[in-house]
């Protein structure tokens, strides 16, 4: 069982634009995943990112120059 809200089609068959029916959506996905912690885990991400990138260069860029 899970304490996600039911998303009824018909509800979203009006005159709704797409932008409204984003926003409502990404309020739902928001309810489940707080965007704050999605944007804990994207920093965690690229700060990962950005160590392995610094140490391949230092790997790489030393073959580079011989």
């Amino acid at each position: 069982m899970n304490n996600y809200p039911d998303i009824n089609a018909s509800e979203y068959n009006s005159s709704k634009t797409t932008r409204e029916v984003a926003h409502e959506m990404w309020d739902i996905v928001d309810q489940a995943v707080p965007t704050s912690k999605f944007l804990d885990a994207c920093d965690e991400d690229r700060k990962f990112l950005a160590s392995c990138s610094g140490r391949l260069e230092n790997v790489v860029r030393p073959r580079l120059i011989k």
